[in-house]
């Protein structure tokens, strides 16, 4: 995770703040998928 953090912050000074937005919720899914159902929905509680 702390990999697409920093990809994040590298895109920062290059994209919009809508298109940040974008990038952290398909990470948070690639994230959900990758972990399961169940220790996604613990993290996000």
């Amino acid at each position: 995770m702390s990999e697409l953090d920093a990809q994040i912050d590298e895109a920062d000074d290059q994209v919009p703040e809508d298109s940040r937005w974008i990038e952290r919720l398909s990470g948070a899914v690639s994230d959900y998928e990758v972990m399961g159902a169940e220790d996604a929905a613990g993290l996000s509680l």
